[in-house]
């Protein structure tokens, strides 16, 4: 059975009408560890602070995700792409 999924990545956003970050997320500071990578803290707590980077006037509220379950490892593989 073929398999029509595109793995979401920096490179693949380009191909998709999303909203995207307008900051270069590399010169971005972790300054919150979030212990866990689970989808509340990427619905929540990143929304926020998206939303502080996007007006560019402080960019040292990067966030760090701390995986503690074995779980962790797998979302840790898929958002390093």
């Amino acid at each position: 059975m073929r398999s029509f999924a595109t793995q979401l990545n920096t490179k693949s956003l380009q191909s998709f009408n999303v909203k995207t970050p307008q900051y270069n997320r590399y010169t971005v500071t972790p300054s919150i560890v979030h212990l866990g990578v689970g989808a509340f803290s990427r619905s929540h707590l990143s929304v926020y602070t998206d939303d502080i980077l996007c007006e560019g006037k402080d960019t040292r509220w990067g966030i760090l995700g701390a995986g503690i379950i074995p779980q962790d490892k797998k979302m840790n593989e898929v958002l390093q792409k």
